[in-house]
């Protein structure tokens, strides 16, 4: 897209984190995410959820947790998606514990 002379948007860079991180491809996707930051754009709802998705997909729920918290801090609310997902992820990690 550079080499097009395209500047991303918001929406360009939440599909290529998401798509990332569903590939199981986290590195790649938190690069896009600090290059949207970098870019000077603001990150939305949807994009932090896709990444938070991808480290509950890596099993890492702490981080996602915590990426939450960061999201609110910048005055992002989560919405009933984020929160759910994010839910679902740590009974999902609680539930494997159980089992071991």
């Amino acid at each position: 897209m550079i080499e097009m002379e395209l500047k991303p948007d918001v929406v360009c860079y939440t599909v290529l984190i998401d798509n990332h991180c569903k590939s199981d491809n986290l590195q790649d996707a938190i690069g896009f995410f600090d290059e949207n930051i970098d870019s000077d754009l603001e990150p939305d709802t949807v994009t932090y959820t896709a990444l938070m998705c991808g480290y509950c997909r890596q099993g890492n729920v702490n981080r996602a947790v915590t990426l939450v918290n960061e999201m609110s801090f910048r005055g992002i609310q989560p919405d009933a998606i984020t929160m759910s997902a994010l839910f679902h992820r740590i009974l999902r990690a609680k539930k494997a514990q159980f089992r071991h």
